[in-house]
């Protein structure tokens, strides 16, 4: 996520400095893999759930540090934009029952510090049921409706330089009305829709 950026060296501290940083870091991991800090012989898993956050409007709602400081929970971080948060679950070792475990854990999480903010669920929905049972057609009617999504280009990324990068017609959803550095795609060109749009 985010921009790549990329940018030859101009001035010889700035290339001393980034050397220095870069061997304290090749000792921090030699120091690591002497003092046997780093695993082996074990896989884990460690996924992340993104959030978006809306007010009664459906509108984003650009007060995610505010939900920050009420949850006070270290599995809480910021994301892409104010209308973002991100859950990350504690790594599992990678067996059977690995996706139970982080199935419970993160509703667990999102119950306890949902309860703390005053907010009750009865109902918890996956991404595949959203899809399923075609509710993203009713939200593209919805945001279609509302003048919130068009079909546009996106910018070169940064950092794409040189590359065969070539612009693509996509769906977009007007995300920078909204806080957002710029719009998001949320129909990938195959006809499926994005995680964003999740």
């Amino acid at each position: 996520m985010g921009d790549q950026r990329v940018s030859k060296f101009s001035d010889p501290l700035e290339k001393r400095s980034f050397a220095r940083h870069l061997l304290n870091d090749i000792k921090a991991l030699e120091r690591m893999l002497d003092e046997r800090q780093i695993e082996s012989g074990i896989t884990r898993i460690g996924p992340e759930q993104e959030l978006c956050l809306v007010g009664d409007d459906w509108k984003p709602a650009m007060n995610n540090m505010l939900l920050l400081d009420e949850i006070k929970d270290e599995h809480y971080t910021t994301e892409i934009a104010r209308f973002n948060l991100e859950i990350n679950l504690d790594p599992q070792v990678f067996k059977t029952d690995c996706f139970r475990r982080l199935e419970n854990q993160l509703r667990d999480l999102l119950k306890k510090d949902l309860s703390d903010l005053g907010v009750s669920f009865d109902t918890y929905v996956s991404e595949k049921k959203i899809h399923e049972n075609g509710l993203m057609n009713k939200i593209y009617k919805k945001l279609k409706e509302n003048d919130y999504i068009y079909y546009g280009f996106l910018e070169k990324p940064k950092g794409k330089e040189g590359l065969n990068w070539k612009p693509v017609k996509q769906l977009l959803f007007k995300s920078s009305l909204h806080g957002d550095k710029s719009d998001r795609v949320i129909k990938k060109d195959n006809g499926d829709w994005t995680y964003f749009a999740s």
